[in-house]
């Protein structure tokens, strides 16, 4: 069953990856799915690496992102809110933070038009290697880390340009 092969997939990649580093406070991400195994195994993956948040709901996912999280494993079948109707809401609050979908039902959409419309930071099949997810979810926190930073920086450069102007003004 495909349950049985995530938990194969899970298995092979704990065994398989290195150790953290201990000492580096961890990036925040959030997996939303309602299926409660798929939150608990994606939970268990990733804590080695990430403080992990789960929401087993569009609506409660909302709420629970911040700008500390830095990217979002988003399943697209759920009830009530699906990842489709949840993403939007998600950009909304975060427009800068990485989501990345997460599904069992690739085949009942068409990818191109997913990512045309969506364009989220990845598109992966719950039944494909985890090892592919990690990679995915490394590359948005790095580029969420990136983003921020050049927003404190470009703060920063604006902040230094209007004192700048106000000493110039006053020293006229």
């Amino acid at each position: 069953s495909a349950m049985t092969e995530f938990t194969d997939l899970l298995k092979k990649f704990e065994t398989d990856k290195e150790a953290s580093q201990p000492d580096q406070p961890k990036a925040l991400i959030l997996v939303v799915d309602d299926d409660e195994s798929i939150r608990r195994g994606l939970g268990r993956v990733f804590s080695h690496k990430y403080e992990v948040l789960t929401s087993e709901c569009g609506r409660d996912a909302v709420e629970t992102l911040s700008d500390a999280v830095h990217c979002v494993i988003l399943d697209v079948k759920m009830k009530e809110l699906n990842g489709f109707a949840t993403y939007p809401k998600l950009k909304a609050k975060s427009p800068n933070v990485p989501i990345i979908f997460y599904t069992a039902f690739q085949s009942e959409h068409d990818l191109q038009d997913v990512i045309n419309k969506f364009k989220p930071e990845g598109y992966v099949d719950k039944g494909s290697d985890i090892t592919f997810l990690d990679n995915l979810v490394a590359n948005a926190v790095r580029n969420y880390e990136l983003i921020v930073q050049n927003e404190e920086y470009r703060r920063d450069l604006e902040k230094k340009v209007a004192e700048r102007t106000e000493a110039l003004e006053r020293a006229q």
